[in-house]
């Protein structure tokens, strides 16, 4: 057995507090599940077990990096459009945009209360192109496809108000019904009547506009800032010579005085 791995846990957990019918939470590296036994063991990811502290609870203790790509993300903030990546895409692959708005995708949509699948591309091998921003899918997919990369699989859990709503697709989809999608893009490209070459021409002709404004604006700030400090220095010249006439005639009337 790895003692050190034991040390570790055991400093980093209170082993001591797990609750019975509870699960402990494990700092990261660490997550832990219950298994169905409660033999008070905790199992090393290589294998063998170590009993310091007193467990309650059978743990089994799973490095997070040993995780994968597995974890639930919530696009839409409110648990709406649920997406958790079954199949990573390779770094550098493309991504939709504005540019790259035409997707084509691979499907299957189950109900979430069932399991039972509605509707599903592969039966026929047939990939579903659309155009992004459109309105032309469901808006959980407007959504996560956004999110995804070329050579991503996704599963994406979609809330009623972000599919069907309460009037459903009958008869595949009942009203109110939660949706799950596993997706796959397997493409995004320009709009139609676009190239690869001409997006990206357009674009660096919107950079370099972007740039002229920008630099047409820094132009604009200098003048106006040397508009000001001149106004400035003028206004300092003229409080000098009020306050050099206030001083002559203050002398002149002490010498009118003293005479």
């Amino acid at each position: 057995m790895d003692e050190d791995f034991c040390d570790m846990l055991k400093s980093t957990v209170c082993l001591d507090s797990v609750v019975e019918g509870a699960l402990c939470d494990l700092p990261n590296p660490f997550q832990a599940s219950r298994n169905t036994s409660c033999s008070g063991e905790l199992k090393h990811p290589e294998g063998g077990v170590c009993k310091h502290g007193i467990l309650v609870l059978h743990l089994t203790v799973i490095r997070a990096t040993d995780l994968g790509p597995m974890d639930l993300v919530d696009l839409t903030g409110d648990g709406g459009v649920m997406k958790r990546i079954v199949k990573r895409a390779r770094p550098d692959a493309l991504a939709p945009s504005d540019s790259l708005a035409v997707v084509d995708v691979h499907y299957e949509g189950t109900l979430a209360a069932t399991g039972a699948v509605f509707d599903s591309s592969r039966e026929d091998n047939a990939v579903f192109t659309f155009e992004l921003g459109r309105g032309s899918v469901i808006r959980a997919w407007e959504c996560a496809i956004k999110t995804m990369q070329v050579g991503e699989i996704a599963e994406i859990i979609c809330k009623p108000e972000y599919a069907y709503g309460s009037e459903g697709s009958p008869p595949e989809i009942p009203p109110n019904a939660t949706l799950v999608f596993e997706v796959e893009l397997m493409d995004c490209k320009p709009r139609k009547g676009s190239t690869v070459n001409s997006v990206v021409a357009e674009k660096a002709k919107l950079d370099e506009l972007r740039r002229e404004r920008e630099a047409a604006a820094a132009i604009r700030e200098e003048e106006k800032k040397k508009r000001e400090d001149a106004k400035a220095a003028a206004a300092a010249r003229l409080q000098e010579k009020l306050n050099a006439k206030k001083g002559g005639k203050g002398k002149s009337s002490k010498s009118k005085a003293s005479q």
